[in-house]
């Protein structure tokens, strides 16, 4: 009784609304914003047996050697955080030199793969301040330069279209991912400056956080 009569006291002297404000569902999460910019992303593309001009032979017409991004933490607006798994890309058909005979790892199928990557990576799973959102591919191209960056190289990358479900549900995101350094027998350290270029092997190349962003 006691319980009852402070409540009923408690609420004459609370002005009109109050109630409604400090009720449960007054507390529930405030939703996070729609879109959402994402940026300093970080990670490392692994290409198996490197990217060179010739690449390497081998008797498979599809397949052999994978791709690899090892995932990584990055930022978003409003001070939020995110982390992206570690991707597999599969090689894809390889192109023909002779009888029984294929090369796999040249440029000229690095830059043949812009258009196929939609494909390879078909979902991505990804977190934002804890919560897990899906990525599904609609469209993909490669990126020489803009909007990547452009000094002092001409940047390489892809960007990526596709919609997203989950806490940032959106029909219209894009995923930029710019490469800046690289490593390997022959290279400079910068990927723009090497892409495409004989007499070397590019085995990794880094993802440019100053370049790369998504917009969910």
């Amino acid at each position: 009784m006691r319980r009852k009569i402070l409540m009923g006291v408690l609420a004459l002297a609370l002005p009109a609304g109050t109630l409604a404000v400090t009720s449960s569902a007054a507390f529930a999460k405030k939703p996070p914003p729609n879109p959402i910019v994402c940026s300093n992303f970080s990670g490392t593309v692994n290409f198996g047996i490197g990217l060179s001009t010739n690449g390497q032979t081998t008797p498979n017409k599809k397949g052999g050697n994978n791709t690899t991004v090892t995932g990584g933490a990055f930022s978003c607006a409003g001070g939020g955080s995110g982390t992206a798994p570690t991707l597999t890309i599969p090689n894809g058909k390889n192109t023909k030199v002779s009888k029984g005979v294929y090369s796999e790892g040249t440029w000229a199928a690095f830059i043949a793969a812009g258009g196929s990557l939609k494909k390879d990576l078909k979902t991505i799973a990804f977190t934002i301040n804890g919560g897990g959102d899906n990525w599904k591919s609609k469209g993909s191209a490669e990126v020489v330069g803009a909007p990547c960056g452009t000094t002092p190289v001409s940047e390489v990358g892809f960007q990526l279209s596709g919609q997203v479900t989950g806490q940032y549900a959106t029909k219209t995101a894009t995923i930029l991912a710019c490469l800046g350094t690289d490593t390997g027998p022959g290279t400079s350290g910068s990927f723009g400056t090497d892409f495409g270029a004989s007499g070397l092997t590019v085995l990794t190349a880094g993802l440019d956080p100053a370049t790369s962003n998504a917009t969910l």
